[in-house]
């Protein structure tokens, strides 16, 4: 089967995290594909904020394989946008990586 994988994470913010704070991070984060050629598409989306429990931002990035995956996270690009913007106001991150079952093809 094929090793097609999307890459989900929920981000939350600390206090005070201002809203241009989060768009800077948005469109960081929805340029990397033309930064980072293992990263075949990514979505990232704002919390509508009707429920004070939820994370502040969903990122779904979709790889090839592991391999390309693993490539995306040590990536200078995605390193930068960590390093520079997320980092700074980060108060909480979950992940999961899973199987694209649209993707999957037989042996």
């Amino acid at each position: 089967m094929s090793e097609a994988l999307r890459h989900t994470v929920l981000l939350g913010f600390v206090e005070g995290t201002d809203s241009a704070q989060i768009e800077a991070i948005v469109a960081a984060l929805r340029g990397l594909p033309s930064r980072v050629a293992t990263l075949d598409a990514i979505e990232v989306e704002r919390d509508l904020a009707i429920d004070s429990r939820s994370a502040h931002l969903i990122i779904r990035a979709d790889f090839d394989s592991v391999a390309d995956w693993q490539a995306y996270q040590d990536h200078p690009a995605h390193q930068d946008v960590i390093r520079e913007l997320i980092s700074p106001v980060l108060a909480s991150r979950a992940s999961v990586q899973h199987a694209l079952r649209d993707r999957l093809t037989p042996e």
